[in-house]
């Protein structure tokens, strides 16, 4: 079973921290989020 993120609900002020993540993953989720994304992302390491 693979997540979606529209499954995923964060309330505002609060943090997710997925690890793990490849750089691909990462651009395939910004462009799932598309740019009037009201949420910030950062990347490092693997880690969002």
């Amino acid at each position: 079973m693979q997540l979606k993120l529209k499954q995923i609900k964060v309330q505002p002020g609060n943090q997710l921290l997925l690890k793990d993540i490849t750089w691909q993953m990462f651009e395939t989720i910004l462009a799932e989020l598309g740019e009037n994304r009201s949420s910030r992302l950062s990347y490092s390491n693997g880690t969002l």
